[in-house]
């Protein structure tokens, strides 16, 4: 266990440093997992990598970095993990990004940073429940099959064609 870093008070550079005891406590607990680098590394098993998991890679992604800059920090996470799998085409434009979208608007709507991060997981999983049917499930609202299955679709984003995804802030030009 590493040692637990004293927080110095300049007022009393002279004065013996001090650890308070709910930072301490803190401290002790699990980090979010860096997801994304076990994404780069292809550390994580294919078999144990179901929707559930892409939800929680992305979910921690914009809760770590923020909307944007997570997003940003997901989307070649996930490449890099497909390529590791030599299974490259089996990445999706649009899905993966009406997915961060319904992730980042379900955040935003959820404004949860109460606890540890288990305990908002569990709540995020509890109050979005329809997020975690399958991908085509959860986009049958927003695209038809026809728009899904195109190539274009596949290799860039493509707006929906039944009903406009929740706004967040990816909307605007595509970041892939």
């Amino acid at each position: 266990m590493s040692a637990i870093p004293l927080i110095h008070s300049p007022a009393h550079e002279d004065a013996p440093s001090i650890v308070r005891p709910a930072q301490a406590a803190a401290q002790r607990l699990p980090a979010l997992p860096d997801v994304l680098a076990a994404l780069h590394a292809g550390s994580l098993a294919p078999h144990a990598f179901d929707h559930r998991a892409h939800l929680f890679a992305a979910w921690s992604a914009l809760l770590r970095y923020g909307v944007v800059e997570g997003a940003a920090r997901f989307r070649p996470a996930l490449r890099a993990y497909t390529a590791h799998l030599q299974a490259a085409d089996k990445y999706h434009v649009t899905i993966t990004e009406a997915l961060l979208r319904l992730v980042a608007a379900a955040l935003s709507a959820s404004a949860d940073s109460e606890g540890r991060w288990q305990a908002q997981w569990q709540r995020f999983e509890r109050r979005h429940a329809a997020l975690f049917r399958s991908s085509r499930e959860v986009l049958a609202d927003y695209y038809s099959d026809a728009c899904l299955l195109q190539d274009e679709a596949r290799l860039r984003f493509v707006p929906p064609d039944l009903r406009a995804l929740p706004p967040t802030a990816l909307d605007g030009p595509s970041m892939e």
